[in-house]
């Protein structure tokens, strides 16, 4: 699985979760309202940006697309897509022109990082969390919280979460990597009245013309 997303699906998921008790009461309840107004929504469709920055070498900046409804969701960038039914997800690498099929949740597969998996591992109490300064986004007024890991064996640093002040919605979130590089997830446009029709969610073998598909599914 490439590192690039399952950042991607984390970074667009972790921002919304359920908060610990380690941690800023006030920073806690800003996630309490972020996760509520997320979990308030029926469907989700978000344009986003994201920008890679490695320690060495040269930005990469990236255009996006993702749907959910419910535990479904569909991620589509330049080189990559996910898919994920609810039951099982299949991620599409555009430059082997290679299928990759695995049961939803199975870990190290995109699913690690679907809504539930990652409410799953914020509750486990292994990050704590702080307000940070305030500032503007995109035009917007936002507060910042920081998140770091307990562990100190994980590949990132910390995560700086940006949320709207006027409607407690995240605007981006940057996560900071231990080899010096960093990922920001910026969401550009967000529509969760547009209602989504299951077929989204439907994997086509047909739109994959001569792709290799690895089947790891084991239900």
């Amino acid at each position: 699985m490439n590192k690039l997303t399952l950042l991607l699906c984390s970074l667009f998921l972790t921002t919304f979760l359920a908060a610990q008790e380690s941690g800023d009461a006030s920073a806690k309840a800003l996630l309490e309202k972020a996760r509520k107004k997320y979990e308030s929504y029926k469907s989700i469709e978000a344009d986003f940006t994201l920008i890679i920055e490695p320690a060495e070498g040269k930005k990469e900046i990236q255009k996006g697309k993702m749907w959910q409804l419910g535990e479904k969701y569909r991620i589509l960038l330049e080189l990559q897509e996910i898919i994920c039914d609810g039951k099982s997800s299949w991620l599409y690498l555009k430059r082997n022109n290679e299928v990759q099929i695995n049961d939803a949740g199975t870990k190290g597969s995109a699913n690690a990082f679907s809504p539930k998996a990652m409410l799953a591992l914020y509750r486990s109490g292994n990050f704590i969390y702080y307000m940070g300064g305030s500032g503007t986004e995109a035009g917007k007024s936002v507060q910042f919280i920081e998140i770091k890991p307990v562990d100190r064996k994980m590949e990132y640093a910390k995560f700086r979460v940006a949320v709207q002040k006027s409607n407690n919605q995240i605007v981006s979130m940057k996560t900071f990597n231990k080899d010096g590089s960093r990922i920001t997830l910026s969401i550009n446009k967000l529509n969760t009245t547009k209602k989504i029709e299951a077929a989204k969610f439907v994997f086509d073998a047909s739109r994959y013309k001569g792709a290799h598909i690895e089947d790891l599914r084991t239900n």
